[in-house]
């Protein structure tokens, strides 16, 4: 259940153009994966707006995220968001005990969050967050509310893998959070007089990433406001991330959204950067004699990938304004999903090219 919170897209579309690599990123785009994501860094505050677009067969949806940090003290940070997934599908109804159920055209999820980090030791940022989840399976009708607590960590450490002067600031990161801790992994979702026992997602993710800093002269956009006091470096990272669904105590259903992630972000200039990645994630597949036909592949995959830049407004202003801009784009294709296999109506597809914008306000 969730299914729209959870395994659809994703708050950052940087994240998800490295292969949804959720957990390794700074930024309070992050907080519902990894509430440590809000502590490294040496912003004051920082805003997160996201948007996201495309189902594959739930109709025209969309993935809105706003997200608000601020960093109290030098090792304490808070942060708040909200996310949601909205289908406006004219063909499904909701399923409630068994009866069916017009939705009046929509159906949403959402999410608020509120988390806080703390650098318990230098370069270890320790996280917890409270999710508030509700679904309204028929437009304006709350069918279940739950809570969930997630806790996370990272840790950077400088290293120096590559022994050369081509290879500058190196460093790795691991990182890894558990959502719902409690492993309260149940929901009763109520409508009229039918009720329904769902199942509520108990995520664990680990993962890591490697960055360096390749000296380079280039000269293009020297002299320019917009390039104006960067490093003539390109920055390089690697991320990887595992994520594993867990049962919890009776569980309702076989856990089965298990994935692997990787990504590559280069950095140019310390302004104009390209994310790419892949991502696989095995789902629940037919099982032999059984009279259930899925509509979905087994293992939902595909290749990822992201335009960024760092719009130095006080530069281009000419003006001393304390923060900058981070602006995220992607137009890459969906993930497979669908069982080719089967039959699917027109307005079906996972062949879409998504629509996804990434803005970030960072206070200094």
């Amino acid at each position: 259940h969730y299914h729209g919170i959870f395994s659809d897209q994703r708050t950052s579309v940087r994240a998800q153009s490295l292969g949804n690599s959720v957990i390794t990123l700074d930024g309070v785009g992050q907080l519902i994966y990894n509430p440590a994501s809000i502590g490294p860094g040496t912003e004051k505050a920082d805003v997160h707006l996201n948007y996201l677009n495309q189902h594959p067969f739930e109709g025209p949806s969309h993935y809105p995220f706003l997200g608000v940090s601020y960093r109290i003290t030098p090792n304490l940070s808070a942060a708040v968001s909200y996310f949601s997934w909205i289908s406006k599908s004219e063909v499904w109804r909701s399923v409630v005990g068994g009866d069916n159920f017009d939705r009046d055209g929509t159906r949403s999820q959402e999410m608020a969050t509120v988390g806080v980090s703390y650098e318990v030791i230098e370069n270890l940022h320790v996280g917890v967050s409270g999710n508030f989840l509700r679904d309204k399976a028929v437009k304006g009708v709350v069918t279940n509310s739950d809570f969930l607590i997630t806790l996370g960590a990272i840790y950077d450490k400088p290293v120096e893998l590559i022994r050369s002067e081509w290879a500058t600031s190196q460093k790795i990161r691991v990182a890894g959070s558990f959502i719902n801790l409690l492993l309260n992994n149940k929901t009763e979702q109520t409508l009229e007089n039918s009720i329904s026992t769902r199942e509520l997602p108990v995520h664990a993710r680990v993962g890591g990433a490697y960055s360096l800093s390749i000296p380079v002269n280039v000269k293009l956009g020297e002299g320019t406001a917009y390039f104006r006091n960067t490093r003539s470096d390109v920055d390089l990272s690697l991320h990887l991330h595992i994520k594993r669904s867990l049962d919890g105590p009776d569980p309702v259903l076989d856990p089965v959204d298990n994935g692997l992630g990787f990504g590559i972000e280069s950095i140019f200039k310390e302004r104009i950067s390209l994310q790419i990645g892949y991502f696989s994630e095995t789902r629940a597949e037919e099982s032999e004699g059984s009279s259930v036909i899925f509509g979905t592949n087994d293992k939902k995959s595909g290749f990822t990938w992201g335009l960024g830049t760092t719009v130095p407004v006080d530069n281009l202003f000419e003006a001393d304004i304390p923060f900058t801009v981070d602006v995220y784009l992607t137009f890459s294709k969906m993930m497979n999903e669908l069982d080719d296999r089967r039959r699917h109506p027109d307005a079906f597809g996972d062949d879409k090219r998504q629509f996804g914008l990434g803005i970030n306000l960072k206070w200094n």
